[in-house]
């Protein structure tokens, strides 16, 4: 008894189509990243511009 493969031919489209979307997940991971560290920073300028204006 033979066992046959029965996948899809693997051609460089396949594997091109798989780069871009691991580099698209992580551009998107990236935008989020830079996202939180802005709002982390508009955070802290406004707890600065809080305390001197205390001063």
């Amino acid at each position: 008894m033979s066992v046959s493969n029965n996948k899809a031919p693997v051609s460089i489209f396949d594997s091109q189509d798989s780069n871009e979307l691991k580099e698209r997940q992580r551009l998107e991971e990236l935008k989020r990243q830079a996202k939180v560290q802005q709002v982390k920073l508009d955070k802290r300028l406004n707890k600065q511009k809080i305390l001197m204006g205390a001063f």
